[in-house]
């Protein structure tokens, strides 16, 4: 339990920095958990309704530097029940410095983009530090999952968590029960 004092520091805090929190937990699938502890979970229930463009049965998008491959990576979503013609692969660094991230945008045939190592002066990324954080801070992109724990890494058991979270959170469905 926090004292009084530290309430009034996370309060001032939470004021300064409201838009940026809140776009963050957008942006990462959190902000119904946010409204729900909040007791504002109805706020905008209709509107959520209309405005949700992602289609969970769209494409998955993997980006950056892989430590396994493209077969592999098919595979582990075959295992998982999602067809891999669902994946769009950008596994090296000249495909993510050169890809169209704006096709991304308010573009509903997109569920989720998955982020592991890329450089920082990527196409798109406007006034941020790096593209994964434009498009976690910019509403209309899909959900992006950063894979691996202390740094940006795609391995197996990275990929098929980042799935599994993927699927609990909604972000994507799959295609059949998986074998």
């Amino acid at each position: 339990m926090l004292s009084l004092e530290q309430i009034e520091v996370l309060e001032d805090v939470l004021v300064e920095r409201a838009e940026e929190i809140l776009c963050h937990m957008n942006s990462q699938g959190t902000i119904d958990r946010f409204l729900k502890i909040a007791g504002l979970s109805s706020l905008f229930e209709e509107e959520a309704k209309e405005t949700d463009n992602q289609d969970p049965s769209g494409y998955i998008v993997v980006i950056g530097a892989s430590m396994i491959s493209a077969n592999a990576i098919k595979g582990i979503c075959k295992t998982m029940g999602i067809s891999p013609e669902r994946l769009k692969l950008y596994l090296d660094y000249e495909k993510a410095q050169k890809l169209n991230y704006r096709s991304m945008y308010c573009n509903s045939r997109y569920a989720l983009v998955l982020f592991g190592p890329i450089g920082h002066s990527a196409r798109d990324k406007g006034d941020y530090s790096s593209i994964i954080t434009a498009i976690e801070g910019e509403n209309g992109y899909p959900p992006v999952i950063r894979l691996g724990t202390n740094e940006l890494k795609v391995t197996k058991t990275g990929f098929k968590k980042a799935l599994a979270d993927a699927i609990e959170r909604g972000y994507i469905i799959q295609d059949r029960k998986s074998a």
